[in-house]
């Protein structure tokens, strides 16, 4: 849920690098989902009979990068993607978002896709909890999993934590662990609205890009 007003931004389409600080990640062209780089870092190590560095011991990292699309619907008529699971009068919402709905706390079950359209081809499934932790400003704590259904990390998942202020326009969110091909994974989710829709402005089709590091 995005809360509470519009955004103006358009999707302009991804840039051609992710990861512009990165040099040496590229944009796989040859997919929208996926783009792989095995790096390798240069690490010293440190001889411990000797104390000598030893530079020609070399690490190799592999990093990935993912985007799709989250599709947030929590007052979709009969189906939302998210509900709320604390009670709250649902007919002064109004009240509520003078609150900041602190306190309040939704499941979601919410689709992804791989381009914006909500009727575009599945990406995954986005399950897990967001809950209102500010008295001051909307702030929702996201925890969920993302679990891939297409590609070539099908069947993997990836755990995603943080705290996401409404008024930033790009959020940040840590990617801690996962299953599959990503045991063991760090990294970084930034999350941005697209659009606003639905009563109250808080349906959202959101891109995701994610920075994945393995050892």
């Amino acid at each position: 849920m995005s809360l509470p007003k519009p955004s103006s931004s358009n999707n302009k389409g991804l840039p051609k690098r992710l990861s512009p600080h990165h040099p040496t990640i590229r944009t796989d062209c040859s997919t929208t989902l996926v783009s792989v780089t095995a790096s390798s870092e240069s690490t010293c190590k440190c001889n411990s009979s000797t104390g000598d560095l030893r530079p020609d011991v070399v690490e190799s990292k592999k990093v990935v990068q993912l985007h799709w699309y989250m599709h947030d619907t929590p007052f979709n008529g009969p189906a939302p993607s998210a509900v709320p699971v604390t009670a709250y009068n649902a007919s002064d919402f109004q009240n509520e978002l003078k609150n900041f709905l602190f306190g309040q706390i939704y499941v979601f079950d919410d689709p992804l896709t791989q381009q914006s359209p909500p009727t575009s081809a599945s990406f995954g499934r986005a399950q897990g909890t967001y809950s209102f932790v500010s008295r001051e400003e909307f702030v929702a704590y996201v925890s969920y999993t993302v679990t891939i259904q297409t590609g070539t990390y099908k069947g993997s998942t990836l755990n995603i934590l943080g705290a996401n202020p409404n008024a930033k326009p790009v959020k940040t969110c840590a990617i801690a662990g996962g299953t599959g091909h990503f045991i063991l994974a760090r990294g970084i989710l930034t999350s941005q609205v697209l659009n606003l829709f639905g009563p109250f402005n808080a349906s959202a089709t959101l891109l995701n890009q994610a920075t994945i590091y393995l050892d």
